[in-house]
């Protein structure tokens, strides 16, 4: 897939979500006009532009009853990309892993130029200090510091 800037991307996906995929990509292949390059096409054939996306996914989250805690915004589509970033640093520091090479494979997932940028999308979340927390202790215990 071909992202900004021009950059090939790579996405890994779940065989059931690789097969959904692909039966949309036929069935859009069948009934497309103009020969889309875009993966996700609206009615009239042309790529869903932002404010289309967006309102396609306000109406999915609410019809899924997603609805907003009490003193939050509701869910935004790119709030997927947020979670993901400090779920992927969680998981590697909970597995003692090298965080500065998961930030850079975390960049490259993401289709950031430079890790640099990747860092803008992590938010203080509990089980991310959490598992910081508990790695600078172990860190000053003398234990095993990866």
């Amino acid at each position: 897939m071909t992202g900004k800037h021009g950059r090939k991307r790579l996405i890994a996906l779940h065989p059931s979500a690789a097969a959904a995929l692909s039966d949309y990509l036929q069935f859009r292949g069948q009934h497309a006009a103009g020969g889309a390059t875009a993966l996700l096409i609206g009615h009239a054939g042309r790529r869903l532009n932002r404010n289309m996306a967006r309102t396609i996914f306000r109406s999915l989250a609410i019809g899924c009853g997603l609805e907003p805690q009490p003193g939050c915004r509701s869910p935004r589509l790119h709030d997927f990309r947020h979670a993901f970033a400090v779920s992927t640093l969680t998981d590697a520091h909970r597995q003692g892993l090298d965080v500065d090479a998961r930030i850079a494979v975390l960049a490259t997932h993401l289709g950031h130029v430079s890790p640099a940028h990747t860092y803008w999308y992590l938010t203080v979340a509990p089980g991310l200090a959490d598992a910081v927390s508990e790695r600078v202790a172990l860190y000053y215990q003398g234990g095993n510091f990866r």
